[in-house]
């Protein structure tokens, strides 16, 4: 019972040039993961906001538990909400690229890091931040040859007093390896 959107990523995925096992109950059993990647050990979860609502599925902790039983075999897991994949599709699968190593890599040091306008940051994180912008106070970018390809930022802490600043958003254009 694979749905549309399913069968989209796990076609993603395989045109990336990767194998995906699809709908698995051997992994974390007796739970199923929608799509599994072997060769990464990653896992992707569609989750539709209608049936993994508290509404159809009472365990509030149910994500997160399946999350949990995951990391215990090694297997990072990203899950997808519908929402999100019909409204921000091509970032997700940026995103995707990423985490596969299927995108470019930029090595940290190459990049030259200063201060940026909320502005610029605002646009940044909106294109690149599953989230979008969040009000913050202090704004840095990575360039790389002269081009915008990490932003970083940061507010008055909400939750410790005691620190001075609290990281709102990082988000990146590709892969920044020590970014």
């Amino acid at each position: 019972n694979k749905s549309a959107a399913e069968y989209e990523i796990a076609q993603f995925i395989t045109d990336l040039g990767h194998d995906t096992v699809t709908n698995t109950k051997r992994i974390i059993p007796p739970q199923e993961l929608d799509i599994w990647i072997p060769d990464k050990n990653i896992a992707i979860e569609y989750n539709g906001v209608y049936w993994h609502s508290v509404l159809r599925n009472p365990d509030t902790k149910y994500h997160l538990n399946k999350y949990l039983a995951c990391k215990d075999k090694g297997i990072h897991l990203i899950q997808i909400f519908d929402v999100d994949w019909e409204n921000k599709k091509d970032l997700i699968k940026n995103r995707i690229k990423t985490v596969l190593g299927n995108s470019e890599k930029i090595h940290g040091r190459k990049t030259t890091v200063t201060r940026i306008s909320n502005t610029a940051a605002k646009g940044f994180c909106k294109q690149h931040h599953l989230a979008g912008w969040a009000t913050a106070n202090v704004c840095y970018g990575a360039f790389f040859k002269d081009e915008l390809v990490a932003v970083m930022t940061f507010a008055k802490p909400r939750y410790n007093k005691i620190a001075e600043y609290e990281l709102v958003r990082y988000c990146s254009a590709g892969q920044i390896v020590g970014g």
